[in-house]
Order: structure tokens, then C-alpha cells, then sequence
């Protein structure tokens, strides 16, 4: 054990002056384990410091009197304890490398970790624990003056800024337009989903179909646009119909006498009953399924649900089919009444022959009698 003159000695402070060519003066101290240097002066061009490094337990600390980093700047504000750790006492903000879970990591005055680099290389910004390549978590809502959470392109030119739930184009604080593939390519909207869920709404926000517009539709160009189902068969629009990309065409059998049987009606939907269907208050009219089903059976689907359908695409061309029944009932009665017309003017005339005869007769009966 060593005497305490001895301890004393060992822990005198040993001061050594070192002034340096380029205007740095240096003054060290060594007290037990701890080695201590402080710049009283430093100035190089316009940089200007007053510094403390310190020595401790194989780690160096500047401005940390026991380091508990291989590498630490400022005073330690946690409990954190990585490799390198440079700290910012008077904000409580800080800058961390280290191994293990993060690879590097830095927070601000609250605590918050605010970026973060796992050591699965991914990284995170505003999470400790990002789950993709780059996760970026946060509350701020994107609009024409707020940024959301990223921010593509200059806020004072074109950029696009994006939220945790928006993609808004923008120009230097206003609105802009969105381009998505504008020189070509598919966009698919819930291609993969197998749930069938999922809508899209232009101008409203409460959508209860596929595809939800509020306000007018535009198709085409003028000469084309056509509006199909799925198997291709025409809904509305411009649509192809060259006899060239036609084949096994059949022309519809005789409707009319099935079409007279389809009763329109008014009706109003039993919109609280089903309000997940979108139904409107307002008073409708068309046909009741079950009925049409009994005349056209061929006009009746029924969706996933069970419900029944009508393909009242179809009912225009069953029309115009009844309209070429009734010309041609029309012109078969024309005919038959030209054909009477004849006959009733066959015999007008043979009647004024009849009646001309029976004159001349009763004349010369009556000259005769004379």
C-alpha cells in the first residue's frame, strides 16, 4: 500500500506550458488517471475555440471529464452509451455512432430520437425503428404552405410534398398538377388486392363505388372514347364497330312481345336500410330485376353479394329491335289496307256499274210500258 506522501505525489498536478508556431497555447495536466488539456488561446483564421480534452480509461472526452464513449464531445445529458457521442448540453440535442441495434442516431432537446440509422441499414427519421430502407413518421399535414414530411423539388419553384396520407404537386406555395407516367405506362390502382376493397374519388371524399366523381364527366375526343364493362361490351361513348373486327354476328330474335311485358317504374331506395350502398333519398325510376328476369332472363346478373342487376346497356338495342318489329308489322298492315283500298274501289266501281244498269233497265221498262 503506498504511503500517503507517495498517493500525494502521484497526484500532484504536473502543468507543462507548450505554445504552438500557428498560435494555439496548450496547457496540460495529469491528475491520477485523468490526463487534461486545455487551449487558453485559439485562433486560426476566423475559427476561434476554448477547449478541454480529456484523457480517461482509454477514451477521450472533449469537454466530458469522464468520457464513457471511446469518443465523446460535450457533457454526457442520458444514460446513453454508444462509441462516439458528440453532445450539446446547453440544448440537450446529440449526435451518436455506435453498434447494436443503431448504427447512428441523433435526438434534440426533449429526448426525441429524430434520425437514426438501424444496423440493417435502414433508416429512420422522427422513429427508432423504421421498418422499410427509409421510414419517415411524423403529424404534419402537407397543403400549399406546409411541407408535410418530405419535400421533392425547391418550395419556390415546382415540388411535390408529401404526408403520411397525401401526394399534393405544388408551385412556390400554390397548387400544381400531378404527373403520374405522363410519357406512358399503366397506373393501377389496388391491382393486387384480393379483398375487392378500395375506391377512388374525384372531388369528394366519401366514396362508395370503385369510382366516385363529383361533378361532370369527360370521354374521348370527340371522334373516340368509349365506355365498356368488362368483357368489352359497349356501356356508352364512341366505341368500335367495324365489321372487320367482328365476328359470329347473329341478329337479335323477335323482343317486342317480351318488351310490352317490362314494366317502368318509380321507387325510392331503402337508403337507411343499406347505407353501405351509397343510395340517395331522392325519388328513382327503371325496372325491378325480378321481374325482368321472368321476360329476359338475359338481362339479369347478380353481383358477389347476391343482389340482382340489370344490364340496362342492353335495353336500347332491344328497343331498337322492337321499333324494327312494329315498322315491320306497320308496313304489313300499310299493305293489307292498300290491298282493301283496292278492293273497296273495285267494288265502288262494280256498284256504279250495278247501279247505271239498273237505271238504263227501269227506264226501258218504263218506256215500255207506255
Amino acid at each position: 500500500m503506498k504511503k500517503r506522501g507517495e498517493i500525494q505525489k502521484a497526484s500532484r498536478i504536473l502543468q507543462t506550458w507548450i505554445s504552438c508556431a500557428i498560435g494555439i497555447t496548450v496547457v496540460i495536466w495529469i491528475l491520477g488517471d485523468i490526463a487534461r488539456a486545455q487551449t487558453t488561446s485559439c485562433q486560426v483564421g476566423t475559427f476561434e475555440c476554448a477547449a478541454e480534452l480529456y484523457l480517461y480509461d482509454g477514451k477521450v472526452g472533449v469537454g466530458a471529464t469522464a468520457p464513457v464513449s471511446k469518443l465523446q464531445i460535450g457533457a454526457q445529458i442520458d444514460t446513453f452509451t454508444p462509441y462516439v457521442m458528440l453532445n450539446n448540453p446547453g440544448t440537450n440535442s446529440a449526435f451518436r455512432i455506435k453498434s447494436g441495434g443503431h448504427v447512428l442516431h441523433a435526438h434534440i432537446s426533449d429526448g426525441t430520437e429524430v434520425f437514426t440509422i438501424a444496423n440493417t441499414g435502414k433508416i429512420g427519421v422522427g422513429t427508432t425503428d423504421p421498418a422499410t430502407l427509409l421510414q419517415i413518421f411524423g403529424t404534419v399535414d402537407t397543403s400549399p404552405s406546409s411541407h408535410g414530411l418530405l419535400v421533392l423539388g425547391t418550395t419556390i419553384g415546382d415540388n411535390i410534398s408529401i404526408d403520411s396520407n397525401e401526394i399534393m404537386a405544388r408551385n412556390n406555395g400554390n397548387i400544381s398538377t400531378l404527373y403520374l407516367n405522363q410519357e406512358g405506362g399503366h397506373v393501377i390502382i389496388n391491382g393486387l388486392s384480393t379483398a375487392n376493397v378500395g375506391n377512388v374519388g374525384i372531388g369528394t371524399m366519401s366514396t362508395v363505388d370503385k369510382l366516385h366523381v363529383a361533378g361532370n364527366i369527360r370521354v374521348g375526343t370527340g371522334t373516340t372514347g368509349c365506355v365498356k364493362d368488362a368483357d368489352g361490351t359497349v356501356v356508352a361513348g364512341v366505341c368500335s364497330s367495324d365489321l372487320r373486327l367482328k365476328k359470329n354476328i347473329e341478329p337479335f330474335s323477335n323482343v317486342l312481345d317480351k318488351l310490352i311485358h317490362l314494366q317502368p317504374v318509380y321507387f325510392y331506395w331503402k337508403s337507411k336500410e343499406y347505407p353501405e350502398l351509397g343510395f340517395g333519398a331522392s325519388r328513382s325510376f327503371g325496372l325491378v330485376a325480378q321481374e325482368v328476369e321472368k321476360v329476359l332472363p338475359e338481362l339479369v346478373t347478380q353481383d358477389t353479394v347476391g343482389y340482382k342487376a340489370i344490364r340496362y346497356n342492353e335495353l336500347p338495342f332491344l328497343m331498337l329491335q322492337a321499333i324494327k318489329e312494329l315498322k315491320a308489322e306497320n308496313e304489313t298492315l300499310e299493305a293489307e289496307n292498300m290491298r282493301i283500298k283496292e278492293e273497296l274501289k273495285d267494288i265502288r266501281s262494280e256498284i256504279a256499274e250495278i247501279k247505271h244498269l239498273f237505271i238504263q233497265k227501269v227506264s226501258l221498262t218504263r218506256l215500255e210500258d207506255k
